[in-house]
Order: structure tokens, then C-alpha cells, then sequence
């Protein structure tokens, strides 16, 4: 995907946010309160749980029911169901303050650093992503300024 195209979805998605709330604020410069921010992302949160819920719903998650038939509607219906998710996602994204080009750096970072956790023994046990200060390998993405760092 294009730079560009990540930046018309999250201008999109901040369009859409502003017509089903014309009081969306983002973290760091509406003056949002801790508590809105947190009801917020919980809010969102929620709202991607029940969008998965009903991709898992028209997969046929339900071990005790007939499963669906993977007919071109069935697959069409889950795609819509991940695009419902990823609006709630990008909306939760810019409730924070992040915008396209934190989320593809931040991407970027995070795909590395998985590749790396592979390599290094995380599937069988072996990598540690505590390490002695006990931090978790995610904190020191946002000291990573070199994409490098971590070779794919």
C-alpha cells in the first residue's frame, strides 16, 4: 500500500469521526481529559471486539452448530467485517495523536522486531522479550530511530 493511500484512509476515518461525533478530540491537543482518553480507547476497543465477533460469527466459530460454506458472499461479508475493524482501529489510532506516518514507521518497527523475536528463538521458548531492567522489547521501539536496527 502507498503512503498516500494510508493518509486518504486515515482522512477518511477523521471524517467519519468527526460526523458521528462532532466533539472527537485527540490526546495532546484538544485538552482530553485522562478519563475521556480512557473511555475512549475503551469504547473502541469494545467496538473492535464486537466487529471480530461477528467475523468470527459468519466464519462459524460455533463447534456445536453447522459450519458456513465459504461461498463468494460468505467471504465477501468477512472482508467487510476486518474494514469494520480497521475503521475502529484507525479511529482509536487518532484518538491518541497518531497519524499515517507514526502507524507505517511504527509498523515498520514492529514487523522488524518480530522477525528478530523469529530468528532469535521466540516460537520455541528460547528468546526472552523481558530483559534484566525488565522491559519488554516493544519499550525500546520508541528509542529505535534507524529502521535497521532490526534486519527482515
Amino acid at each position: 500500500m502507498s503512503e498516500d493511500r494510508l493518509k486518504s484512509l486515515f482522512d477518511e476515518q477523521l471524517l467519519l469521526n468527526k460526523q458521528c461525533n462532532p466533539n472527537f478530540k485527540v490526546w495532546g491537543k484538544d485538552g482530553m481529559s485522562q478519563d475521556m482518553l480512557r473511555r475512549l480507547l475503551l469504547d473502541h476497543a469494545e467496538a473492535m471486539i464486537c466487529e471480530v465477533s461477528e467475523m468470527m460469527e459468519t466464519v462459524g466459530f460455533k463447534w456445536w452448530a453447522k459450519k458456513p460454506e465459504f461461498t463468494s458472499e460468505v467471504i465477501h461479508n468477512i472482508k467487510v467485517e476486518l474494514i469494520d475493524i480497521l475503521h475502529f482501529l484507525i479511529a482509536a489510532m487518532q484518538i491518541i495523536g497518531m497519524n499515517d506516518n507514526e502507524m507505517w514507521e511504527l509498523y515498520l518497527k514492529k514487523n522488524r522486531l518480530n522477525w528478530e523475536r523469529q530468528r532469535k528463538g521466540y516460537r520455541n521458548g528460547t528468546y526472552q522479550k523481558i530483559d534484566a531492567a525488565g522491559r519488554e522489547d516493544n519499550y525500546y521501539l520508541q528509542k529505535v530511530d534507524q529502521l535497521s536496527l532490526f534486519e527482515k
